[in-house]
């Protein structure tokens, strides 16, 4: 180097290659759903071998929810091994998939991928979409149409189940999968607006949210979901039902946001 050259800037040194990294986190963060998903096609067979029903068996993923969603820890070296368990076996599943894939589809455990593909590819397919459309659209339109085709897809699942006694598979998992899609499309939003509620413990707030959505789900897997699993027409009934009321709850949050602004100025 010359005297008086200054080094190169860390800015003119190439940038690493991003892929392998986001590979390497897309593979960690399904590492929890693989071990759940690959537990799951065998309900059937463990019902079986255990002599007992369905809704019994449910009951391992509901013992497993309510321990993920609540622990108690008396110190931190207990709190990391909580975090060991639940990182072991996290994910989550339901007793509706497989009476769907071994009941309703006529199809056996290693089909699982007809109802778990379609879903995945909404929700991929609904997260490039949001991205996109950050910031180009005001968030409360893209939740609002998020909502709006859910109720719609909703609407169109329940009318085929009730319209046809063997409603064609593709077109199950094709609303399946705008069902996906359409999720996406709103929880960034109201995931956002959750957390904008609590400027100032955002962590706890996401922590919170957390706890009562794996509560709300462990309810739903031990308590909804047997009595739903034998009928597509009922499963498809209270998805509607349930897509309904979350729309009604944004558009209530939404009211009262727009009056306390106007209020508070």
């Amino acid at each position: 180097m010359k005297p008086g050259a200054t080094a190169p800037q860390a800015a003119d040194s190439p940038s690493p290659h991003r892929a392998p990294l986001s590979l390497l986190l897309g593979l960690l963060s399904s590492v929890g759903a693989f071990t759940i998903d690959a537990y799951f096609p065998s309900m059937r067979a463990i019902a079986q071998e255990f002599h007992v029903l369905a809704w019994q068996v449910q009951q391992t993923l509901t013992v497993y929810m309510f321990t993920y969603a609540f622990a108690a820890a008396p110190n931190f070296a207990t709190l990391l091994a909580f975090r060991a368990v639940q990182g072991v076996v996290a994910g989550g599943g339901q007793i509706i998939g497989r009476a769907i894939v071994l009941d309703h589809w006529q199809l056996d455990e290693t089909m699982f991928a007809a109802l778990n593909l379609p879903i995945i590819c909404g929700y991929c397919i609904g997260a490039v979409a949001s991205g996109r459309l950050a910031g180009r659209v005001p968030p409360q339109r893209q939740a609002r149409f998020g909502f709006q085709l859910l109720l719609i897809v909703t609407a169109l699942m329940l009318l085929l189940q009730s319209s046809l006694a063997s409603p064609p598979i593709y077109l199950q998992q094709l609303l399946l999968a705008l069902i996906g899609f359409a999720l996406q499309l709103m929880y960034p939003i109201v995931t956002l607006r959750v957390l904008d509620l609590f400027p100032d413990a955002r962590g706890a707030a996401a922590s919170m949210q957390s706890f009562f959505s794996l509560f709300i789900a462990t309810i739903t897997m031990g308590l909804v979901a047997p009595l739903l699993a034998p009928s597509m027409r009922r499963i498809a009934l209270v998805s509607l039902m349930a897509a309904g009321a979350a729309g009604l709850m944004w558009w209530l949050a939404q009211r009262y946001r727009a009056a306390h602004v106007q209020l508070h100025g």
